[in-house]
């Protein structure tokens, strides 16, 4: 069965830019909302949005619990470029990434991390020289990741 895909209502574009600057920042909006960006959605039974494609491509997932997006790793790849480098980003060893990291990041692999990252936020997970590998979900706040020595920093979702 396909997914039917339908362009948004201005009324839920502005919905969409308002949630995408709230989490990501403005400067994700614009990347996202290029005037060359065909912009697609599909929905759940209930007429909510589920998934936005961006020139037809999974982009952005809707989480309707919680009301805000999680990306795709073309999601990240239009939106990682942009952002200021201060803003939800992880930075790991790669070698101990790539050696012993599945689905949860460990502390002892953590280089550092920025400042705004809140528990729950959807994170950016970068090797020392800023390059993205992976899009997580923190389960600790900046001040518990500086501090923990042994433990899960973040879940991973979607891996290069």
């Amino acid at each position: 069965m396909r997914i039917k895909r339908e362009k948004p209502s201005k009324f839920e574009l502005i919905q969409l830019k308002s949630v995408i600057a709230y989490q990501f920042g403005k400067e994700a909006v614009e990347s996202i909302f290029k005037s060359n960006n065909s912009i697609e959605v599909s929905r759940y039974s209930t007429g909510r949005i589920r998934t936005v494609y961006i020139n037809g491509e999974e982009a952005l997932y809707f989480n309707p619990k919680i009301g805000l997006f999680s990306l795709s790793m073309y999601g990240a790849s239009l939106i990682f470029p942009s952002i200021p480098k201060e803003t939800k980003r992880i930075a790991v060893i790669t070698e101990v990434f790539e050696n012993y990291t599945k689905k949860t990041l460990l502390a002892p692999a953590v280089a550092w991390s920025t400042n705004d990252i809140r528990d729950g936020d959807e994170v950016f997970i970068v090797n020392e020289n800023g390059e993205l590998l992976a899009l997580g979900k923190a389960l600790l706040c900046h001040e518990e990741i500086k501090k923990i020595k042994r433990g899960k920093v973040a879940l991973i979702k979607r891996k290069r």
